[in-house]
């Protein structure tokens, strides 16, 4: 049933209404806030964590700004905010609008609502001297020529004001984008899409770049770093003694090339003493995409700890929802029904929805002898559910930096919000390692710390080899 539970993990059902207009941000706000507290499975733990203060003064400030969300984006913003005082990557907002770009009355209505800022030409002078984030940018193709001034408000310090644009989607005076300041050149970005609809990405400004080389001064030169296009899943040999395999994604749209490498290597596995699996990156997926791996790094059985999923009446519609989806394997929609009948049988308690297991192969593989594993923080979720299996074996060495620590609270399910165009996927299952062996926010830590600027590949192949 494990392989059921995580297939499950980001299924859902996603609303397909057009982008929804004029809503009440304080309706949508305390919809999700009081939806998040009575469903998410790991909210009483994080209100133990980081204590129910805490959480009402975060909140408090927040509900002060309601009253100046005029702006779906700006609704959108406060209400991940919300969100982030959680700090689980397994709680999130999608966007889920359909708006039609070749509907010239939607269009239309689209322009009108936009926000313009009127620049004058000594505001244009003045930017194109300033020193800090502030000036005139081109968009890395050139389709968007930018000033990025000072222009405050409750959502934003800093607003990009289209002065050309390749677009007839953004004219002159309308905002591409908005920045408020989280740190020394760091911040939040409420970006602005072709349909006008918002993300939340972060942006960071360092020498007249900002976003790693999307928006670069005017006059200033910016030559990117050289990356050498990199395949999801590939391997090479780097030594007689160490071979060396690359999964950078656990999806899967993956799983044939990650079960193919392994069949390709299987001769060479046979016989080399060492392995280097680089996962840097690897942000997860469905754990029945990893289990080639697991025969090459078994030594002993490998134990893992259940899980158990918060009952409630709308979680229990959320798995139930499901069973809508022709697609499902008629075992998995029976477990699905068995699921939710436990659910309503027990309100608001924590029903099983994993046995504890023991993985118990027939024989530990003799080669490779050794395995080092490279991880950073980009490992997430079902690639950390893979280091866990890989920590209880005796070949295996873990490299790098620790990971993203997102696993303890997972099985997201879908709710969408009663206007805007927006649904929230959120985490109703909680891990029963929690709290004594939680990960979440810590991450899963390298045995074998590497330095963000070395060879890490060269690192591992040396360790080993040694």
């Amino acid at each position: 049933m494990k392989k059921i539970i995580f297939f499950l993990l980001l299924a859902g059902v996603l609303g397909n209404n057009a982008a929804a207009q004029d809503c009440n941000c304080k309706k949508e706000f305390d919809f999700v806030k009081n939806y998040i507290e009575r469903n998410y499975a790991g909210f009483a733990d994080k209100l133990q964590l980081y204590t129910r203060a805490a959480y009402s003064r975060h909140n408090a400030r927040l509900a002060a700004k309601l009253v100046y969300a005029k702006k779906t984006a700006h609704c959108f913003y406060l209400i991940s905010q919300l969100l982030e005082f959680f700090k689980d990557g397994h709680i999130q907002l999608g966007y889920h609008g359909n708006v039609e770009l070749n509907d010239s009355a939607t269009v239309k209505k689209l322009l009108a609502k936009a926000e313009r800022i009127k620049i004058t030409p000594v505001q244009l002078k003045a930017l194109q001297a300033k020193k800090n984030v502030e000036g005139i940018y081109w968009f890395r193709d050139s389709s968007y020529k930018i000033a990025l001034m000072y222009s405050p408000t409750a959502f934003r310090d800093y607003a990009a004001v289209i002065l050309q644009s390749r677009s007839n989607m953004w004219l002159p005076g309308m905002i591409k984008f908005e920045l408020k300041q989280r740190g020394e050149n760091k911040f939040d970005c409420i970006f602005y899409y072709r349909d006008h609809h918002a993300q939340l990405p972060e942006y960071a400004y360092s020498k007249g770049v900002l976003n790693n080389g999307d928006w670069i001064k005017e006059r200033v030169t910016y030559v990117p770093e050289a990356t050498k296009e990199q395949a999801v899943v590939y391997s090479k040999p780097i030594s007689d003694s160490t071979h060396y395999i690359r999964i950078g994604s656990f999806d899967p749209y993956f799983t044939h090339e990650i079960d193919s490498v392994f069949k390709t290597d299987s001769a060479l596995l046979s016989r080399v003493p060492n392995l280097v699996l680089d996962l840097r990156g690897n942000g997860g997926g469905y754990d029945f995409a990893y289990s080639p791996i697991i025969p090459y790094l078994y030594t002993n059985p490998i134990n893992t700890i259940g899980a158990d999923v918060l009952a409630t009446k709308d979680n229990a519609e959320a798995w139930k929802a499901l069973l809508d989806n022709p697609g499902l394997p008629d075992e998995t929609k029976l477990w699905v029904k068995k699921l939710v009948a436990a659910m309503q049988a027990k309100p608001g308690s924590l029903v099983s929805v994993a046995d504890d297991e023991a993985l118990i192969l027939h024989k530990p593989r003799a080669y490779p002898q050794k395995i080092a594993i490279l991880i950073d923080k980009g490992c997430a979720s079902s690639t950390e559910q893979l280091l866990l299996a890989a920590l209880q074996s005796k070949k295996v060495i873990l490299m790098g930096q620790p990971t993203a620590g997102v696993l303890d609270y997972a099985n997201m399910r879908n709710k969408t919000l009663p206007c805007l165009p927006y649904t929230l996927s959120y985490a109703t299952t909680r891990s029963r390692r929690v709290p004594e062996q939680a990960i979440d926010n810590k991450g899963i830590q390298p045995s074998v710390v590497l330095n963000r600027d070395a060879d890490w590949v060269l690192a591992a192949q040396q360790y080993m080899e040694q």
